[in-house]
């Protein structure tokens, strides 16, 4: 049995009253922590009535795997899944070796269910909207009251839920255009252009970015053809570069600075690909 405790970083739930049938209410957000091992089921237990509903899920940080019958997606920051409850065909877990982090709000009612079979109808089940999306932001806001109980109208409720929905589906639509592996290749290029103090590794890009180390390389090189290593090793030269063009740092300053780890493993870089030493390179700009 898992201890709810233990992977509910936080909630708020929602009390709607009077719950009118025609128009659906939220009724709790839930941050998320989950290591690998976790999963849900592809169906609801015998045992237990059908809950009657909906559930949006966006992921935070690290890595899922979501299921629609056999089809699989990658659940990864920036990325939002809906269903509805007991839906036969809907599973979800960690992926391997991974954590995942994510947040998720429920929807009660069958106005809800009937709301998000239409979304899965014509939009699909899953989402692409972009790190730190307008859904993630709204959903997220909601920590300051962590803990804590709302009262809502019904008009208020069904707000929430029309407004939600209104982002999954608006955000995704302007995120068409961009595929979820040409976006990680932007953020790889964005952080490592602002991250060049700390060593640019795909370990550190990974746990920046927020997925696996594995998943970065195998989709930065399926989108650039050029192996991340490769990619990063070009970075740390072309800074290397910059600093022996513009500042007064000593070649092995520039070397400690741009994380080659020796001077000598500078030397041998730049000289294989300049063919002159740092120092000669220098002095022939001069």
């Amino acid at each position: 049995m898992i201890d709810i405790s233990k992977v509910r970083k936080w909630n708020v739930r929602f009390n709607c009253y009077p719950e009118i049938e025609s128009l659906p209410f939220p009724d709790i957000i839930v941050e998320e922590q989950e290591d690998f091992g976790y999963q849900m089921p592809q169906c609801c237990p015998t045992n237990i009535p059908p809950e009657i509903g909906a559930q949006i899920t966006v992921t935070l940080s690290g890595h899922g795997i979501f299921s629609v019958g056999k089809k699989q997606y990658d659940c990864l920051p920036g990325t939002a899944f809906c269903y509805r409850h007991c839906d036969p065909e809907i599973a979800y877990r960690t992926a391997n070796n991974s954590k995942w982090n994510f947040i998720w709000i429920n929807f009660c009612g069958i106005s809800a269910e009937r709301l998000i079979a239409e979304i899965n109808r014509n939009y699909g089940y899953f989402f692409s909207l972009g790190k730190n999306s307008k859904l993630e932001q709204t959903l997220m806001d909601y920590q300051r009251v962590a803990g804590s109980s709302l009262r809502l109208s019904p008009w208020e409720g069904a707000k929430i839920v029309l407004d939600i929905v209104e982002m999954l589906c608006g955000e995704a639509n302007e995120n068409l255009r961009i595929s979820p592996g040409a976006r990680l290749v932007k953020e790889v290029k964005e952080v490592s252009q602002r991250s060049f103090s700390e060593p640019l590794t795909g370990e550190y890009l990974a746990q920046k970015i927020g997925v696996s180390r594995e998943h970065l390389s195998k989709t930065f090189h399926q989108e650039t053809g050029i192996q991340l290593r490769d990619y990063l090793s070009e970075q740390r030269l072309n800074e290397a570069l910059s600093l022996l063009l513009k500042s007064n740092l000593s070649c092995k300053e520039i070397a400690t600075i741009c994380h080659y780890g020796s001077y000598s493993a500078f030397f041998r870089t730049f000289r294989k690909v300049y063919g002159v030493s740092p120092e000669e390179f220098r002095k022939g700009k001069k």
